[in-house]
């Protein structure tokens, strides 16, 4: 389809900025993305056998009248926030985003293993959407919004409806223990629970990161701009790494630990028939990356406690018992 009005992407950019009519910047960003897609299209165009110039045209021609596309436009892509109200969003945003680390940092120490992992996505996907609403220069397919209401608003009924049903097992005795006295008695009550059925891991609401995932992915694909959407995966892939990596070497030390813990005592017990005593594995036992571990040992099973490094307020456990490795807090 010919249009001689606009020969060329470039005039036909012009007349659309124009015709937008909105800050410099976020013309210039439409503008810059309704480029590229042109550029897609006419290298596709050429490719199925068009001439460069009737590519450019067909190309246009698709888009149409660029006043009439740059009127849809701004009914689907709210502007740009200006002066007072634009620093009152990215402090709004960046408070959020700094509140959100800290709480990453905080609510990891409490998990392990793969269950830490889905705390961290869990809560990322929570917060992420409303960070990337408040943050301004975005560039929308649409103002989502509203869209987005009755999803946030099963959110928040899943999110009360999970939270509201889960009962702790993890919330024991609020000390960790220090002292061989105090250790035998917590061993005590856990093999307590344990007997009566309640040392289950702590169940997570997958709902919740079920519907947060979603929440977020469909706010992503409201991106207008591909490099703006690279940039947010990028920086949760980097915050996720940020928080995960740390608390994955630390679990992993506190294996290799309850490792050589293991080895050294069944060492021990193929020649005496019984683990060693805490104090004689204190005396001759293999250095552990944990500078005040907890080990108890009981005739033909022990129990170690580690304060977690990362997270003061919390240990991690293992029991020979069970064989299972949980937190303390």
């Amino acid at each position: 389809m010919k249009n001689p009005e606009y020969p060329g992407i470039e005039e036909y950019l012009a007349a659309l900025e124009t015709a937008l009519g909105r800050p410099n910047a976020q013309s210039r960003d439409i503008v810059d993305e309704v480029r590229a897609d042109l550029n897609v299209r006419v290298e596709q165009l050429q490719s199925d056998g068009l001439p460069h110039p009737d590519a450019v045209q067909q190309a246009l021609g698709d888009l149409g009248n660029p006043y009439e596309l740059a009127h849809g436009m701004k009914q689907e892509i709210p502007p740009f926030s200006g002066g007072l109200i634009r620093g009152i969003r990215y402090a709004a945003a960046g408070g959020l985003a700094l509140w959100l680390v800290v709480l990453l940092w905080l609510l990891r120490g409490w998990s392990y293993g793969i269950s830490g992992l889905t705390v961290t996505l869990a809560i990322l996907f929570m917060h992420l959407p409303v960070i990337l609403l408040l943050w301004p220069r975005i560039v929308w397919r649409r103002n989502w919004l509203f869209g987005l209401i009755p999803a946030g608003i099963a959110f928040a009924v899943a999110l009360v409806l999970n939270l509201g049903g889960v009962e702790s097992s993890q919330e024991i005795s609020g000390v960790i223990p220090q002292t061989e006295e105090e250790l035998a008695a917590l061993n005590r009550q856990l093999e307590e629970q344990a007997a009566a059925g309640m040392d289950s891991p702590r169940p997570f609401p997958i709902a919740i990161l079920g519907t947060a995932g979603i929440v977020t992915f469909i706010l992503l694909m409201a991106i207008q701009r591909k490099v703006q959407r690279r940039v947010v995966v990028l920086a949760a892939l980097l915050l996720v790494a940020l928080v995960e990596i740390p608390f994955q070497i630390e679990e992993m030390l506190f294996r290799r630990d309850v490792e050589k813990i293991h080895t050294y005592l069944e060492a021990g017990r193929s020649l005496d028939g019984a683990y060693p005593a805490a104090d004689e594995f204190d005396a001759h036992g293999p250095k552990l990356t944990s500078r005040n571990p907890g080990l108890s040992v009981t005739g033909q099973q022990f129990s170690l406690f580690w304060t977690r490094p990362l997270s003061s307020g919390f240990a991690i456990r293992y029991s020979s018992d069970d064989g299972r490795i949980s937190i303390q807090d």
